[in-house]
């Protein structure tokens, strides 16, 4: 579940072209992202095939 602060927090990683994501029109990645970061507090691992991911694995693993 997300709110207003997730969008908003998603749409600012958009606009300064932070991962995950790689539309330009659509905020899904970020928004997943965002929603994961406010509702975990511990390490996580993420399974997916999804191409953004993995590329973007190292700053991924760096940013809170």
């Amino acid at each position: 579940e997300y709110d207003n602060d997730i969008i908003q927090k998603a749409k600012k990683r958009q606009l300064l072209g932070q991962p995950p994501g790689t539309d330009k029109v659509n905020i899904c990645d970020e928004i997943i992202w965002e929603t994961i970061l406010s509702n975990i507090d511990d390490d996580i691992v993420v399974v997916s095939r999804d191409g953004t991911y993995r590329k973007n694995y190292f700053y991924l693993s760096k940013v809170s």
